[in-house]
């Protein structure tokens, strides 16, 4: 997402998706240090030279499930961002030609 845009808004956006979802398991795991770590987690992952990478990190029951919740979760991130407008960047290159 573009370094301009809500991010706390595209979280919100995305956890609320993944919440929803059926197939994702909402329980905390316990830790061997007594802590839990939730089953989702979404945070700012990368700070990239062309905007923000945001992770979502959820479990299922199964793989399938995982995968069928991903490719879902991508499509209703672009349609959403769309409406809220929440840019999602692309590599802008300069091209200088010598000589010219």
């Amino acid at each position: 997402m573009a370094y301009e845009a809500d991010f706390e808004l595209a979280i919100k956006i995305i956890k609320e998706y993944i919440e929803e979802r059926e197939e994702v398991l909402l329980l905390e795991e316990p830790q061997p240090d007594g802590s839990f770590l939730p089953k989702v987690n979404i945070f700012i992952a990368e700070l990239g030279e062309s905007g923000v990478l945001i992770r979502a990190d959820f479990w299922t029951q199964n793989f399938a499930d995982s995968l069928k919740v991903s490719r879902d979760l991508n499509k209703y991130v672009l349609l959403s961002f769309k409406e809220n407008p929440i840019e999602i960047p692309y590599p802008h290159r300069t091209v200088v030609q010598k000589g010219a």
